[in-house]
């Protein structure tokens, strides 16, 4: 990942960081909208990046995603990945940023935000911590805190993560937390 010149204390600011917000489209995708022949929306997301918010889960670091569209699709991945709040038709993401602040009991600079284009500017300024995935918007990376090396729906959302359970010194915690889950989830099973 690379760190702009402009984040100062990154890392301490990334410690900081208590909630995790994502735009949808473009972060946790790739952006790409299909419809199938009975006018269904199709999104593919990537199997990395739902790892990645269940480690923060698991050390009790919540998502949110937002999205300025609708979709079925979007609304199943979050129910599975068990995000806390999904904000659905979020035009001025701003708003709703003010809301988790307030719902949430947390300070603008213990939020975290992914995004990757231009409707997402905006929000930059409700937050203590910016991230943009790599194939972001020029604009975004140039204010960016933070530049993932994976593009939007390919692993982007991982290296974010990462970077704050490193931040905040609770990696291993979490993977040592998820591979108990999954072998609890085994033995559940009966396999």
């Amino acid at each position: 990942m690379q760190i702009s010149q402009k984040a100062v204390r990154f890392s301490e600011r990334l410690a900081q960081v208590r909630l995790v917000v994502m735009d949808v489209d473009g972060v946790m995708t790739d952006g790409t909208i299909t419809y199938d022949d009975t006018n269904n929306e199709l999104k593919r997301f990537h199997v990395m990046d739902g790892v990645g918010i269940t480690l923060l889960r698991l050390c009790e670091i919540p998502v949110v995603w937002m999205s300025g569209r609708k979709s079925h699709a979007v609304t199943k991945r979050a129910h599975e990945l068990k995000v806390v709040r999904l904000y659905e038709g979020a035009r001025d993401k701003r708003v709703a940023l003010a809301e988790v602040c307030s719902d949430f009991g947390l300070a603008r600079e213990e939020l975290a935000f992914v995004a990757d284009d231009l409707n997402d500017l905006l929000a930059y300024q409700g937050v203590g911590v910016s991230f943009a995935v790599a194939n972001a918007a020029h604009e975004l990376k140039a204010v960016a805190d933070a530049v993932t090396e994976r593009f939007g729906g390919n692993g982007a959302v991982r290296e974010v993560c990462e970077a704050v359970l490193d931040a905040k010194g609770l990696r291993q915690q979490a993977v040592e937390k998820y591979l108990a889950m999954l072998i609890e989830e085994q033995e559940g099973t009966g396999q």
